[in-house]
Parts: structure tokens; sequence; C-alpha cells
């Protein structure tokens, strides 16, 4: 009974643990219970995007989706598991514009073999390289980064659900092996504003 307390107040995300979806250094836009649009049912999601030194998410006048940093960017399986959703033909948003019919634009919902859902959201159009149905590995390419669904700037969202079901509420997650700050997280929540980048690990080591 000890053991499990201790790993139940260790571990309060019920396994559901994931990796960074991408490669490189991205910034927390959004984290748990904030302010815009995680709120509620919908509270344990992160958004990311790419910024540059001087905070901004793009270059020149940012009119335009290719202007952000983000924008076509890979986005990689956070998670081995099956695609069980993909959709993939909504346009891209013009800079400060959203797409309030389909919130989540282009996605991929997976299905982790652990019991839980993962889906990420708003793929550019077209860009989607997973169909239903096949296996996918932690770490393989699913599509590049977009600006399509409730999004009114080119930016990846994350998260967990007990269903394949769009819309029917989150669940607690935490990410793995990444840094930020010049620090290694085997297993955390980054914070907002964190620059998070997955950790490479040398099996060798």
């Amino acid at each position: 009974m000890e053991n499990d307390l201790a790993a139940k107040r260790r571990f309060a995300d019920g396994g559901r643990t994931l990796s960074l979806p991408f490669f490189g250094g991205w910034t927390v836009w959004q984290e748990f219970d904030d302010e815009w649009t995680h709120q509620g049912p919908w509270r344990y999601a992160y958004d990311f995007v790419i910024t540059g030194d001087d905070g901004r998410t793009f270059a020149g006048e940012g009119l335009q989706p290719r202007d952000y940093f983000c924008f076509r960017k890979p986005v990689l399986a956070p998670c081995r598991g099956r695609v069980v959703k993909v959709v993939d033909d909504l346009p891209d948003n013009a800079i400060g514009r959203v797409d309030k019919t389909h919130n989540w634009g282009n996605h991929v919902v997976l299905h982790d073999e652990r019991g839980f859902y993962v889906e990420l959201s708003h793929f550019a159009q077209g860009s989607i390289a997973a169909q239903v149905g096949q296996q996918v590995e932690r770490g393989q390419l699913l599509g590049l980064c977009g600006n399509s669904g409730y999004s009114p700037q080119p930016h990846l969202h994350i998260h967990v659900q007990a269903t394949e079901q769009v819309d029917g509420g989150t669940l607690p997650f935490a990410f793995v092996r990444f840094r930020s700050g010049g620090e290694f997280h085997a297993q955390a929540r980054p914070e907002k504003r964190a620059v998070v980048e997955p950790a490479v690990v040398d099996d060798r080591l």
C-alpha cells in the first residue's frame, strides 16, 4: 500500500506520458488551465510555437502564415500507437482569423496501447503523412504544423483524451525526457513561455 500511494503521488498523470512532438526548441504558448481556450473539459492541453530571440513568433510583419517560424515544421508522433482518425483537407486560416466550425482543424488522433488517446491539431492543409489504421512509432513524422481550425496563428496543439471522439474532454499527462532552461527533465509539465526541446538519449550511456 505504501508503494502504491507513493507512486500515485509521484506519477499523478496515471502513466499518461508523451515525448515532445517536434525537433528543436519550441515555446509553450498555452499550458494546463490557461487563459484562452484551455479551460473546463479541455483544460489539460498544451499549445506550442517557435519564438525568435526577441520573443516574437514571426519574421517581418507576420501577415502571412509562412511568416511564422513554426509554420510547416515537422510534427512527430509523441508515442507509439495506432492512427484512428485523420482530417487533412481544411484550409489554413488567414492570420488573426479562426475556423469556429472545425475547432480542431486538420488533426490526428492516436490510440496509445497504454489505454488512452492522443490528439494533435492544427496541421497544415494536405500535410498529414499518417493514415487511419497505420501503426506509428514514437518520433515518426505525422505531418506539418499549420494554422487550420480555431487557430489565429500557426501553432501545435496536443492533448490526451479517454476516447477517440473529439470534444470528449481531456486528461492530465506529462512530457518525458526534455530540456528546458538548461536542465534535463525526466518527467514534467513545462510552464508557460518555457522553451523546451527533446533530450536525445544515448542508450550506450
